[in-house]
């Protein structure tokens, strides 16, 4: 019984510690959401004709540097594309940074971050394309579970992105610390 418990503590050890301090890295895939807004200039705009509002599998890259109870992050985060009616379309995708801070919970950890998102957009509506990009900014939660150096997260991310009304995805996504 005595080994059990000693093997039990050892996990339990190496699962707590999963979240230290190290530099990691890690993708992610979920669905992501994408809804545009009536875009400025002159062109004739009917959203219900358009429909540019859907979701597709969105994917990211990621890595950071973790500290004990704070993180930083960068991303490439390609949101795919939403296509409308009469061979319209929108895609979205780009680099963010985010500050996070963890909560650790045993071998679990919440977490929260917030940052910036320098997007870029593609858009065919009513036969005329456009591009735009900028920077915005960009928010997050999420729950992640370890187990010696990798981790398994799951995690909601918002980005304000120029006209568009929602851009944003939910996500499942794994990590190695090193």
């Amino acid at each position: 019984m005595g080994i059990v418990k000693y093997f039990a503590g050892v996990v339990i050890f190496a699962a707590s510690t999963s979240a230290s301090a190290g530099a990691y890295i890690g993708v992610g895939a979920g669905q992501s959401s994408i809804e545009y807004n009536e875009p400025s200039g002159s062109i004739s705009f009917d959203p219900k004709e358009v429909d540019l509002s859907d979701s597709d599998t969105g994917m990211k890259i990621f890595g950071g540097y973790r500290f004990s109870l704070a993180a930083v992050e960068a991303a490439y985060i390609d949101f795919g594309r939403i296509d409308g009616n009469s061979g319209t379309y929108v895609e979205v995708d780009g680099f963010s940074g985010f500050g996070l801070l963890h909560l650790s919970l045993g071998p679990a950890s919440v977490f929260g971050k917030v940052g910036g998102f320098m997007w870029q957009s593609e858009a065919s509506i009513e036969n005329v394309k456009g591009e735009d990009d900028g920077y915005d900014l960009a928010y997050g939660i999420g729950v992640m579970v370890g187990l010696l150096d990798i981790d398994a997260r799951l995690e909601y991310e918002y980005f304000n992105v120029g006209e568009f009304e929602d851009v944003s995805m939910v996500s499942v996504g794994v990590s190695y610390t090193f």
